[in-house]
């Protein structure tokens, strides 16, 4: 997950690698042929869904931690507010091909992720 865009701003997004077929039940490789194998949309509403629903029931569990900023959190009212917020925002998904091919993406994303663990 990053929080900042590529001019610094803040721009919370996760990225995601996604194979472009799967297995069909001969466990032979089917590949998408045209299209992308998921539709953007759907995607970005089944994601939202998931993760709020999975940040919710660890909130309820007790598994999360609220430090800095966040601190206000603990607060059920407050947290709840947050949810709320971000279930009110459009989730946008950016479906791309790599025209470079896999190992670009790849490469491209552990410089991502070096560079933050490094920091």
């Amino acid at each position: 997950m990053h929080t900042w865009g590529s001019n610094l701003s803040y721009h919370p997004h996760i990225h995601v690698v996604s194979t472009g077929g799967g297995l069909d039940t001969d466990r032979n490789w089917r590949q998408k042929k045209d299209g992308f194998f998921l539709p953007g949309k759907s995607l970005a509403g089944l994601f939202k869904g998931k993760l709020l629903s999975g940040l919710k029931a660890l909130r309820d569990a007790g598994k999360l931690c609220y430090e800095g900023n966040a601190a206000r959190y603990r607060n059920h009212y407050e947290y709840q507010e947050l949810l709320n917020a971000c279930y009110g925002k459009h989730w946008v998904t950016d479906i791309r091909e790599s025209f470079a091919g896999a190992e670009t993406v790849m490469n491209y994303l552990g410089a991502l992720y070096t560079s933050d663990s490094d920091q």
